[in-house]
């Protein structure tokens, strides 16, 4: 399930405008569904929100 808030974007956006992505993911805490062929294919959030995710499931 993606969470409300979350920004689903085609991967040639992504790559179209990839470091204003990692700014918004770094200083706004945003979290990026990127798509390929119109198929959620990867999250993108910061680091600190993925060791807290590992954390809750005991790794």
């Amino acid at each position: 399930m993606i969470g409300m808030g979350t920004k689903i974007i085609p991967s040639t956006e992504a790559q179209n405008n990839f470091g204003c992505i990692l700014d918004d993911v770094i200083q706004n805490d945003s979290r990026y569904v990127l798509k390929r062929r119109g198929l959620p294919q990867v999250m993108l959030l910061n680091l600190s929100d993925f060791e807290r995710l590992l954390a809750s499931n005991g790794r």
